[in-house]
């Protein structure tokens, strides 16, 4: 399947970069977020390759924009102010890939393709609403007499996504860590990392291990799919999977609760069957709920 190709920046120089980067010259370039909204509004399943400001718009305002009206495959290349972007609300806004001002070369690896991607219900982009709600979620953490240790891991394509929505929704918590495959690109990792210093209490981990009130940013799906959590363990699912990342959930213990992103919200798998859909605004107190003992 072809996807169109969509270029945003704040000047023309700035899209020759891109379409250099991309090795091709006839993609089309807009400047203002009318432009570009109403070019997307057109497109179906379009991948949007955006500068960190346009002539009239941020990248996060870009992209929430975007996600709100079609599914959209984002790519930011953060050209413009680095150091202000707040990555974990970029992610959590339907980026896909974010790529720091000097990693423009990377931008043919990001580029979205079919054919490594499993056939199964997984196999398209996902934009729930939730994105648009990033409150820190008031059910209490529990107690420590009351509380048992839960992993949540994050797969798919956009797993990103709901990882820092995760962050952006839980306060960090002894009883909680999370984990997911970093982004590709280095400056993204390092940025992350300045972001959770800056507005969470959560700590990122590069190297192989759980931790309580931590984020484990996996290296690869190798590292990621090696981590075994000793304590309750649940999976999110959200966006297109691969091969390996179905196998992978095709192998885990009965007791792990599966849940899948969908136009709605989250539904939890039981079987080849869904359960009900759970709301954007309740799916994190459902996994704060799972800390408790007697849940």
């Amino acid at each position: 399947m072809q996807h169109p190709v969509i270029i945003a920046s704040r000047t023309p120089a700035e899209a020759v970069k891109i379409r250099t980067a991309l090795h091709q010259t006839a993609i089309p370039a807009f400047h203002t977020a009318n432009d570009v909204l109403s070019h997307l509004n057109d497109a179906e399943d379009a991948i949007l390759i955006s500068t960190s400001l346009l002539e009239d718009e941020t990248a996060l305002g870009i992209t929430t924009k975007a996600s709100i009206i079609a599914p959209t495959y984002t790519i930011l290349w953060a050209c413009h102010a680095p150091r202000t972007q707040n990555l974990l609300r970029l992610y959590g806004s339907g980026c896909f890939h974010v790529l720091g001002p000097d990693e423009l070369d990377l931008l043919e690896s990001c580029m979205l393709g079919d054919d490594e991607y499993a056939d199964t219900f997984f196999n398209e982009l996902v934009l729930p609403p939730f994105f648009i709600n990033d409150g820190v979620s008031t059910l209490a953490d529990p107690s420590k007499s009351l509380a048992q240790r839960l992993h949540v891991t994050f797969i798919g394509h956009q797993a990103m996504m709901s990882c820092m929505n995760a962050i952006l929704n839980i306060s960090a918590s002894e009883s909680l860590s999370l984990s997911c495959v970093a982004p590709l690109s280095a400056w993204a990792r390092e940025q992350i990392t300045r972001n959770f210093e800056e507005h969470t209490l959560w700590t990122p981990i590069f190297e192989p291990k759980i931790a309580p009130a931590s984020v484990t940013l996996c290296s690869d799906f190798n590292m990621l799919s090696a981590l075994e959590p000793t304590t309750k363990h649940i999976v999110v699912c959200h966006g297109m999977i691969t091969d390996r990342e179905e196998a992978y959930l095709n192998h885990l213990l009965p007791t792990t609760r599966v849940f899948i992103a969908i136009a709605e919200g989250y539904t939890s798998r039981v079987g080849d069957s869904f359960d009900k859909t759970i709301s954007p605004e309740s799916f994190w107190d459902v996994i704060i709920s799972t800390l408790y003992a007697n849940d």
